[in-house]
């Protein structure tokens, strides 16, 4: 008992007692208290005494983990949460002030990821850019919905159909419509609002009937061989590419001239599609 005293001392007083430090010197002294309890002495004392050390000790979990959220420090504050969420004597209110924390986590690391996407794009890294998108998608697929406040989810949904969209739009203009359809694609499974959702659906238009024009040189060489079977198998893929497309929401309208395109390269090729 007077070692779990001392070590107590040490926790609230010494100046190096701090953040984590302290935080794992309290969870010292109540392993010290229970080891030191001696049998057929009064529980009474004891038991208050146990019962004041674990407030202080989940005051010192919290302010732990705030400091870390402060510093961005989010897997970490992470595996601190799921810690203390687990432990067996975690006050009720605790455990709602740290489910609160952990959404916290997974917005504040959502936001700095697509921040660091929109800079990586500006910097011409793509493939940093891209890794930071995924990476936010897959923390806001982690969340219930109703998880986060409507108004930052909401901004969540832009900044990545934004950065989703300025991928294809770079990807677009580098002559490569097909890594362009694949990020326009992602960017229309968030919600921006119909306007963007507008903006979003040309530039997917214009990607197609880009992979349409550069699938169809290839196409004619294949016909030019004699290669049929390959040209044949070449507008298949075309197909499925607009068929993906039509599930994206595209219309006829904008579909048109992509499909105007592969059926005529079928026709060239001697086959028929309907």
């Amino acid at each position: 008992m007077a070692a779990a005293e001392r070590l107590l001392d040490h926790a609230r007083n010494h100046p190096a007692a701090a953040g984590e430090e302290r935080l794992q010197a309290l969870r010292r002294v109540l392993t010290g208290l229970a080891q030191g309890a001696e049998p057929g002495t009064d529980e009474g004392p004891l038991v208050a005494r146990v019962a004041a050390v674990e407030g202080e000790l989940w005051s010192a979990w919290e302010a732990v983990v705030v400091r870390l959220i402060k510093q961005q420090e989010y897997t970490a504050a992470r595996h601190l949460l799921r810690e203390g969420l687990e432990h067996a004597r975690v006050p009720a209110a605790r455990a709602a002030a740290f489910h609160g924390h952990f959404v916290e986590t997974f917005s504040g690391e959502i936001g700095q990821l697509t921040a660091r996407a929109m800079r990586s794009l500006q910097e011409g890294r793509e493939t940093d850019a891209l890794k930071a998108l995924q990476r936010a998608e897959k923390l806001l697929g982690a969340l219930r919905d109703d998880a986060l406040p409507a108004a930052r989810r909401q901004e969540v949904e832009r900044r990545l159909w934004s950065g989703y969209t300025r991928l294809g739009m770079r990807r677009l203009a580098a002559g490569d419509p097909g890594t362009a359809i694949e990020a326009l694609a992602q960017a229309l499974r968030h919600d921006a609002g119909a306007e963007r959702r507008v903006e979003t659906r040309a530039l997917l238009t214009r990607a197609l009937e880009g992979l349409v024009d550069a699938a169809a040189l290839v196409i004619r060489e294949h016909a030019d061989r004699g290669d049929t079977g390959a040209a044949l198998e070449a507008c298949d893929g075309l197909w499925e590419r607009l068929r993906g497309a039509t599930d994206l929401g595209l219309g006829p309208q904008e579909m048109a001239t992509s499909v105007a395109r592969v059926q005529a390269l079928v026709e060239t090729v001697g086959g028929r599609r309907s």
